[in-house]
């Protein structure tokens, strides 16, 4: 049996999906009070199979050649691989397929002193009932969340559909459309409906609210704010990581047409109004401003 302190993860970041979550996880990965899983998105409250694969992959390669598997690792500014990484992705791959708290807890059994987490966007959409265990397996801990605005998120998500060439880049408004009212797409895009709903279950002053706009405008000052929230050293450096480092950037960019923007500022037009009232700040100019970054 193990103590509170080295049960379970101290935070989850629930999103949003397409709101710099990658780049969360490599600055907190590198940062010396974390030890983050090897594997970011682990879907263990929502689709506990979806990483078995990458996990007997990791463990693969590094039974194979460890050093050669770290040296790519240090390469893409990542951390490497180390024992209790192993025993993590080993314990990983063990977990029933069904969602199990406690199982689920016990994966971050080998954190020690260090502060650690999961940064799983897909976990903005769980259902109440896993909710509700976690906060009573789990009462203490920190819910971060990046709100961007659901325009430019919305198109981000579908750029990211083109490049894996899951849609044409011929870019229809009908198709954009169609693709913003699936239900898993839903889902994620209402970052009011999300925040409300997790501080149902939580505190307000444990789920954190974040805005990507200040990603884009001052990286330093919002990993300060980020790192304040979960409970570290806001002065440390994540390594050699500035923080503005964006793994992404050379990913290739969309542009959304005024067609397209002008139909999902329709589309999102209460979501829009509902997050300037709710949130304030950065969300007070959600809407058709600029271009996205894709």
């Amino acid at each position: 049996m193990t103590d509170e302190r080295t049960s379970g993860p101290d935070f989850l970041c629930i999103g949003a999906q397409k709101g710099g979550t990658q780049w969360l996880y490599d600055q907190l990965a590198s940062h010396p009070q974390f030890w983050m899983p090897p594997i970011k998105e682990l879907h263990c409250l929502d689709l506990p199979a979806k990483q078995l694969e990458k996990a007997r992959k990791i463990l693969r390669k590094v039974g194979r050649n460890p050093e050669k598997y770290n040296a790519r690792q240090r390469e893409k500014h990542r951390p490497t691989v180390e024992a209790r990484d192993v025993a993590f992705l080993e314990k990983l791959i063990d977990l029933p397929r069904i969602v199990d708290v406690d199982r689920y807890c016990s994966l971050f059994d080998g954190k020690g002193e260090s502060i650690t987490g999961d940064i799983t966007p897909a976990y903005s959409a769980l259902e109440p009932p896993t909710i509700t265990r976690l906060a009573e397996r789990l009462p203490d801990l920190k819910v971060v969340f990046i709100a961007r605005d659901p325009v430019e998120r919305l198109w981000s998500q579908y750029s990211m559909k083109i490049r894996k060439k899951q849609a044409p880049e011929v870019i229809g408004v009908d198709a954009v459309l169609a693709f913003a009212s699936l239900p898993s797409i839903v889902s994620r895009s209402f970052p009011s409906r999300i925040v409300d709903h997790w501080r149902s279950f939580f505190p307000k002053e444990q789920v954190g609210l974040f805005f990507f706009d200040e990603l884009r405008t001052d990286a330093a000052g919002i990993r300060k704010k980020i790192l304040g929230f979960i409970g570290a050293d806001i002065a440390s450096q994540s390594g050699e990581l500035s923080p503005g480092h964006n793994s992404k950037q050379r990913l290739k960019k969309y542009a959304m047409t005024n067609e397209v923007r002008a139909a999902l500022c329709d589309y999102f037009a209460e979501e829009i109004s509902l997050c300037a009232e709710h949130f304030g700040g950065p969300a007070l100019g959600w809407g058709g401003r600029g271009k996205p970054s894709g």
